[in-house]
């Protein structure tokens, strides 16, 4: 965001059996000024609306004036006593860069530890399966935000590295699998050691995940607001990561090991 970001979310009350205002209506009755757009957040009684207006940030007689002009109006259209400003923020460009960056470099670092974590449990091939499945659903996350035109703020991060850590640990119970299955298992390819720790994992990691699933989507019935955005984006990561465990980490072991013999575990442990 290159300009000052006004975020001015405003609840339009019900007035006797007047039904609720719409995103919709409010965005007709702002529509004689630039810059402008809205959000809906909530529902029924708990519905508000986030407003954002951009300026430059650096006159505060310019703020107070698009402020007003926001808030006449929606009086205009609504009328005064159906409008409560609940909270007005004012966030600069250095403000977003920061959030940018901070973000990053928590992701990066994250993925860095993950990495090493991995190699000292396992090989590197095997941790660099792991790491590259969940670059893939941090990836998808923000694939998610960005086409639903959701916030990025640090409810998103949160969401991403919650991700990141709940799906290493699929992965990692897979790889802990195959490292038994090499030392009874009496198979020739790498590929078929991986089928076979796949098959006897599947049904752990999809009852996991559902189950966890079903306590997201209750926050995500049950809240509003950034609550809701944040369970709405640990459900799209949750049902990438069991894709990215099965096929992205999976993939990569094997044609890192698509050579690989028995006769090499003689040499070296997993």
């Amino acid at each position: 965001v290159s300009s000052v970001l006004s975020k001015t979310p405003l609840s339009l009350y019900k007035a006797g059996e007047k039904p609720l205002a719409t995103v919709d209506e409010v965005r007709d009755s702002l529509s004689g000024l630039e810059g402008i757009s809205v959000k809906a957040t909530g529902t029924g009684n708990d519905v508000a609306f986030q407003i954002r207006a951009g300026d430059d940030g650096k006159d505060k007689e310019v703020r107070n004036t698009r402020r007003n002009q926001i808030y006449n109006a929606l009086s205009a259209k609504f009328g005064k006593d159906n409008i409560a400003v609940v909270k007005t923020d004012f966030i600069g460009s250095n403000f977003s860069k920061g959030l940018v960056l901070g973000s990053i470099v928590l992701v990066l670092a994250t993925l860095a530890l993950i990495c090493v974590y991995a190699t000292i449990r396992f090989k590197w091939d095997l941790a660099l399966a792991a790491v590259l499945a969940i670059i893939h659903d941090a990836l998808i996350m923000v694939a998610f935000v960005t086409f639903t035109q959701m916030e990025f703020s640090s409810i998103t991060v949160a969401a991403i590295l919650t991700i990141i850590g709940y799906s290493i640990n699929d992965t990692v119970v897979v790889l802990d699998r195959i490292r038994e299955n090499i030392k009874i298992c009496n198979l020739k390819s790498f590929k078929d050691i991986w089928d076979l720790s796949q098959s006897e994992m599947i049904s752990r990691t999809i009852i996991t995940t559902v189950t966890t699933l079903l306590a997201v989507l209750s926050l995500y019935i049950f809240t509003t607001g950034s609550m809701k955005d944040f369970a709405l984006v640990l459900a799209v990561g949750m049902i990438s990561g069991v894709y990215s465990t099965i096929y992205i980490a999976g993939s990569f072991a094997c044609l890192c090991r698509r050579n690989w013999k028995p006769s090499d575990e003689v040499k070296q442990t997993v």
